[in-house]
């Protein structure tokens, strides 16, 4: 089996309505080198029956035998991730089809950064454009602003994987894991 150079982070619960779009935006990337890792949270709907659909063999299917939440979740995710980059998409969000390969063209061109997300855009349930949301850019933006808010849409960041290795998601952080995480990684890494 190769090793991938990106592993996609999507942790499941209940999401029958949008896990289809979501899978689907990540099998449509330009980058097509790597595995998408699915860990269902104990979901009582037909999500496990919507992923089991698919033959693509770059989806890893894992089952928590009951729901831990969150943050374990994703911690499991990452756990079972091989690539050199960890990119999060959450199981109810869409990922545009240059998404992979514009993150990994800028981590491999900038060593020194250990994170980048993007700008993205709030849609409703039906796909339509609620508004779009621009960001800070610059390492020194980025961690003036962590300062007050979180400015990172989490599932459009890529992440170095050695990053995620040395210090997973907080437990017990359900409601700020990613702003924690990025917090801490923002005292030795630059973040853009």
């Amino acid at each position: 089996m190769c090793i991938p150079l990106v592993s996609v982070a999507m942790p499941v619960y209940n999401s029958e309505k949008y896990i289809r779009q979501a899978i689907d935006s990540m099998l449509t990337q330009t980058c097509s080198d790597f595995e998408l890792i699915i860990v269902n949270d104990g979901s009582s709907d037909r999500s496990k029956e919507i992923i089991l659909s698919y033959t693509d063999e770059r989806i890893r299917y894992l089952e928590n035998e009951k729901n831990l939440g969150i943050v374990k979740t994703r911690n499991r995710c990452i756990e079972h991730s091989a690539g050199k980059y960890i990119a999060v998409l959450d199981n109810d969000d869409i990922a545009l089809p240059f998404r992979l390969e514009e993150q990994v063209r800028f981590l491999e061109a900038n060593s020194d950064y250990g994170v980048c997300g993007s700008f993205y855009r709030i849609i409703d349930g039906e796909g339509k454009l609620l508004s779009k949301k621009s960001l800070p850019v610059t390492d020194r933006e980025v961690k003036t602003y962590l300062l007050f808010d979180n400015c990172f849409c989490n599932s459009s960041v890529m992440i170095r994987s050695e990053l995620f290795k040395e210090r997973a998601y907080a437990e017990g952080m359900d409601k700020i894991e990613d702003y924690y995480f990025l917090c801490m990684v923002s005292k030795f890494k630059k973040l853009a």
